[in-house]
């Protein structure tokens, strides 16, 4: 179960560190590039063709859809987590992903820089970043 989910670290940075240079990012990106275990699989094009999202997939096959929208900053993002035991892995996860280990730190810092908030909660079958 934590192996399938540690590139939620790397996606959260990412998320991230795109609310800052977001723009720069999209205009630079082609379809097959590789970021950070991501491929390109997609360029979303605004009336002028010019990017405003990408579809990211991972390594591990998760797809991400991102979008720049002219509003407040925000993304959500959720992982189909069926439970392994009774034993609470997933809301174990959800905790360990935002706050733990240098990874963590790293992306609590940066949002708190970015003056952003994320929150989590996990389902009983579904585990949710925002």
């Amino acid at each position: 179960m934590m192996k399938k989910c540690f590139f939620i670290v790397p996606l959260i940075m990412f998320s991230l560190i795109s609310l800052v240079w977001g723009d720069i990012l999209l205009k630079t990106l082609k379809e097959g590039d590789g970021l950070g275990g991501f491929t390109v699989e997609a360029l979303y094009l605004n009336g002028e063709d010019s990017p405003i999202g990408a579809r990211f997939r991972h390594e591990a096959g998760t797809v991400v859809d991102y979008f720049q929208i002219q509003t407040v900053p925000q993304a959500y993002i959720w992982f189909n987590t069926p439970p392994a035991s009774d034993g609470g892995e997933s809301h174990t996860l959800e905790h360990v992903v935002l706050s733990k280990g240098n990874k963590g730190k790293y992306a609590a810092a940066l949002e708190e820089m970015s003056l952003g908030m994320s929150s989590a909660f996990t389902q009983q079958f579904r585990t949710s970043y925002s």
